[in-house]
C-alpha cells in the first residue's frame, strides 16, 4: 500500500515482532509520542500499481498463452479455492477463478518457523522465489515475468495475500507488477463476473 501511494522509503519486518523478539532485539511498550509537523510531499497513487475490475475483466478475454498484451493474472488463494473444489470462506460467495488467471499459492513464497516461545512466517529467499515460480508456472512464463516481458496482476481473496506473491516478484526484480486489490470478494460478488472451476 505504501509502494503503490509513492513512500518509497518502507520496509517489511520479515518475520514480524515474533522473530525480532525472538532475536532478542530491544522493544518498547510505551505510548508513541506525538509526531511533529513535517513537509513530507502529498502521496499520490501510482494508477499502475492497482488494477481496477473493468481491467481485469477486460484481462481476462484475453489469451495469456498466446497475447502478450494480457498480464498473467496469478491468484494467491489456495489450489482448491482457485478450482472451485474447496468452499471459500465468506459466506454465500462461490469458489473458482477469474478466466485465464494462473494458481499460485502464497505459501509457496513463505516458509513457517517455530521455536519454544513463537512462531511466524517468512519470505523466501529470492533464489528460492525464483525457483517456485518455475516450478508452478515453467520456465518460459517465470522468465516472461522476471525479464519484465510480461505485465503480472496479483490476486487472492480479500486482497493481503496478493501483497505476498507482490512482494516476492519484486524482489527476485519483476518491474510490471500490480495488484488486485478487492481480489475474488470483489469480483464473485458481482452477478456479471464470469467464474471458472474444475
Amino acid at each position: 500500500m505504501f509502494k503503490a501511494f509513492g513512500h518509497e522509503s518502507c520496509s517489511i519486518l520479515n518475520g514480524g515482532l515474533p522473530l525480532w523478539e525472538e532475536n532478542q532485539f530491544p522493544v518498547e511498550n510505551q505510548s508513541p509520542q506525538d509526531a511533529n509537523e513535517s513537509d513530507y510531499p502529498t502521496p499520490t497513487l501510482d494508477v499502475e500499481a492497482i488494477a481496477s475490475y473493468e481491467q481485469i475483466v477486460y484481462n481476462s478475454q484475453l489469451d495469456v498463452s498466446t497475447e502478450t498484451v494480457a498480464a498473467i493474472v496469478l491468484d494467491a488463494r489456495s489450489l482448491g479455492r482457485y478450482l472451485g473444489s474447496l468452499p471459500e470462506p465468506r459466506p454465500g460467495l462461490p469458489s473458482g477463478h477469474i478466466p485465464n488467471s494462473l494458481p499460485l499459492p502464497y505459501t509457496h513464497f513463505v516458509e513457517s518457523h517455530k521455536t519454544a516461545s513463537a512462531s511466524y512466517t517468512t519470505l523466501l529467499k529470492p533464489p528460492e522465489i525464483r525457483l517456485a515460480l518455475r516450478d508452478l508456472l515453467g520456465a518460459k512464463v517465470a522468465d516472461e515475468i522476471i525479464e519484465g516481458k510480461r505485465a503480472v496482476v496479483t490476486t487472492c481473496g480479500s486482497g493481503m495475500t496478493a501483497a505476498i506473491l507482490w512482494l516476492g516478484l519484486k524482489l527476485i526484480g519483476a518491474e510490471k507488477v500490480g495488484l488486485y486489490d478487492e481480489s475474488w470478494t470483489g469480483y464473485a460478488s458481482r452477478e456479471s463476473s464470469k467464474i471458472e472451476s474444475v
